[in-house]
């Protein structure tokens, strides 16, 4: 027992043995890491370096000459300009960054002799400036960051300021010129964020003939960013680990993820497994069971096993130790394993479904399955994807497969949203991808919903609208295309309907001789000649099915170039499927399936529906198709492009249309 255990729960096992490697991994890392933390300040200066250059040649000091800093006096007579270049250096920093930002202005302003500014006048203001900052080359990615150049000409400050004195008839007792850094920062310093900002002045002060400088190195403003780093918090410690060292806590929240995602998907499948067997306990004996040679066959629900355990007089048999559900007789064992069947069921159901419709081929669903696998998408959105059906055919197979009808709509404005919008908002409808159409004539609310095969869809929607609903199965790009209200599909894109109130020539005239015997021919054995059906109809010519490649489906091709729609191609796989499903005699004497046939076998209607219109027939009185379109068993575009191709079956077999 332990050992069978143990195999069961390998997977998990595994992963939590990860899961405690990575754990250790992580302390031990964050104990070197901590030990291995500097205690230095880390430090950064803001220097205000400048050049003072003459721009007049005079005997002493020629153009172009570089004065020294901290001169007495420079002297307007040489017209000297001033280039102010703000330094910032970082150092100290071994593990972590800086990023901030810097921005000067430069302001004319009077000051008595405590520095204390009487008037003060904008000259300049640098743009603003980023830069990122840590150990490494000095450069704008290392320790050191240079900022813009600022030029000055201190002789035409002078003259501003003279000006500007005299106009408020104010002589101040000192004139000067101050370059003003301001500094914002913010980074993380051996796993501690930084959040600094500080400022750096160099003042020039004018006089009437010369103006002073202090040097660069005496007005160098310098702060410290961290604190001592034998009190960083925990939660820095872990930041940091993290930053140097991701690749065991990466492995420590993968494995965490996938343990919680396999506890979950265990607890889920056994909550459903506990909640069945709990429903019918009355008939469950726990036990073991030896199979020996007796034949098995899976049964794919608890219920169904316990039917047929009712059926043949007998218990359903329960190993705990393999969670398997069993019912013997002497030569079968009915088996029921709830793993196995979730796994496997529905993708298999689907499948079948579509194989015993005639709609795929055995090859297409291996292929479909393969690709399910690989990319992790359902089976439908797999073989759409493939090309090897379209969204209708899909749809109103499911729909038949759930016992509801089919309903396809290309033209919006039949929508009345007014009508429902005070009891479900937009919202609530796209996610429940539904929508009201209207009332049929029982007084019954018809609801579209491509998601009608969820659990308790219709009683939600029962729930919702306080009265009896008829749900009817859409495509979910219809429900899309209504919330979003994207335009009606491209000229090229016509419906039948549409041609036909145009084309004015008979089906069988655009056959050749030859293909309109090979089409009856066929049509007498229970075939329809697709290719020969779209070229008679005018919508494909014989230029165009020329280019068909031999291998490609023609009516997924035809779909995906965009020259047929894929209800077009849907009611032309229902009419084939409607012309085999006649008598011989019936073909022989030159008949054609009616609307309601070729709606059955395209899966838009259920027999059940098909009582109820043969009832309400007889009742209203009326035509057929006006009875369909006013109970929302099919749209109005159904019914024309339903009727145009039974008219193109017809014009063919007779040799002329049949109007309306």
């Amino acid at each position: 027992m332990k050992t069978k255990w143990y195999q069961h729960n390998l997977l998990l096992i595994v992963l939590l043995l990860v899961l405690i490697i990575s754990c250790i991994w992580i302390y031990y890392d964050m104990k070197a890491g901590y030990r291995n933390v500097p205690e230095t300040d880390v430090n950064m200066a803001i220097t205000p370096q400048y050049q003072i250059i003459s721009r007049q040649a005079l005997n002493i000091w020629p153009a172009g000459t570089v004065f020294d800093q901290g001169m007495a006096a420079y002297f307007y007579a040489a017209k000297p300009e001033v280039k102010v270049t703000p330094v910032i250096a970082l150092s100290g920093l071994i593990e972590g960054y800086v990023e901030g930002t810097v921005q000067s202005t430069v302001m004319l302003q009077a000051v008595n002799d405590k520095s204390e500014i009487y008037w003060s006048y904008l000259l300049n203001t640098t743009p603003e400036e980023t830069f990122r900052l840590q150990n490494g080359n000095s450069n704008a990615n290392g320790s050191t960051f240079t900022a813009n150049e600022i030029i000055l000409d201190p002789a035409a400050d002078y003259d501003l300021a003279s000006q500007i004195a005299n106009e408020i008839m104010f002589q101040a007792n000192l004139f000067q010129v101050a370059v003003t850094s301001n500094i914002n920062l913010t980074g993380t310093i051996y796993g501690t964020p930084v959040h600094k900002s500080f400022t750096q002045e160099l003042p020039i002060s004018l006089q009437q003939v010369s103006f002073t400088m202090p040097g660069s190195q005496d007005i160098v403003t310098s702060i410290t960013l961290n604190e001592k780093n034998n009190q960083t918090s925990f939660v820095n410690r872990i930041t940091q680990n993290i930053r140097v060292s991701p690749l065991p806590f990466y492995l420590f929240i993968i494995t965490l993820i996938c343990v919680l995602i396999l506890v979950w998907l265990k607890f889920k499948s056994a909550s459903k497994t506990v909640v069945e067997h709990r429903r019918f306990k009355d008939w469950i004996t726990e036990g073991s069971v030896e199979i020996n040679n007796r034949t098995p066959i899976q049964i794919h629900a608890l219920e169904g096993l316990v039917d047929i355990a009712i059926d043949l007089d007998k218990r359903v048999i329960f190993d705990s130790k393999i969670n398997k559900y069993y019912v013997l007789t002497e030569d079968i064992v009915y088996l029921y394993d709830s793993k196995r069947i979730n796994e496997s069921y529905d993708k298999k159901q689907l499948g079948r479904l579509l194989l015993n419709h005639g709609l795929l081929q055995p090859e297409q669903l291996e292929t479909g399955l393969y690709y399910q696998n690989k990319i992790g998408a359902r089976l439908g959105e797999s073989l759409i994807a493939l090309g090897f059906i379209d969204e209708t055919t899909l749809y109103s197979t499911l729909a038949s497969q759930s016992n509801l009808d089919y309903y396809d709509i290309e033209n919006l404005t039949q929508i009345n949203k007014d009508d429902w919008l005070d009891k479900m908002n937009r919202n609530k409808a796209k996610a429940l991808m539904a929508i009201p159409l209207g009332k049929r004539a029982d007084g019954s609310l018809v609801i579209a919903c491509s998601e009608f095969s969820k659990y308790g869809m219709q009683k939600e929607l029962q729930d919702i609208f306080g009265s009896q609903i008829h749900m009817v199965a859409t495509r979910p790009t219809i429900i899309n295309r209504i919330f979003e209200q994207l335009a009606l599909r491209e000229r090229n894109n016509l419906s039948f309907h549409e041609l036909r109130s145009t084309e004015q020539v008979a089906p069988w005239q655009r056959l050749s001789k030859e293909e309109l015997e090979e089409f009856i021919a066929s049509y007498y054995r229970g075939n329809i000649i697709t290719s020969l059906l779209l070229k008679a109809s005018g919508i494909v010519d014989e230029t165009v099915l020329k280019q068909i490649p031999n291998k490609e489906p023609l009516l997924n091709w035809l779909i995906n170039k965009s020259m047929i729609n894929s209800e077009i191609a849907n009611l032309i796989k229902g009419l084939d499927k409607a012309v085999k499903s006649m008598e011989w005699k019936e073909r022989q004497e030159m008949k054609c399936p009616n609307l309601m046939e070729l709606l059955l076998e395209a899966n838009y209607l259920t027999s059940d529906t098909e009582e109820w219109i043969n009832r309400e027939l007889k009742i209203q009185g009326l035509p057929i198709e006006q009875l369909l379109i006013n109970n929302f068993l099919a749209s109005p575009d159904t019914i024309n492009n339903a009727g145009f191709l039974l008219e193109i079956l017809h014009g063919i077999i007779n040799k002329e249309m049949i109007s309306e």
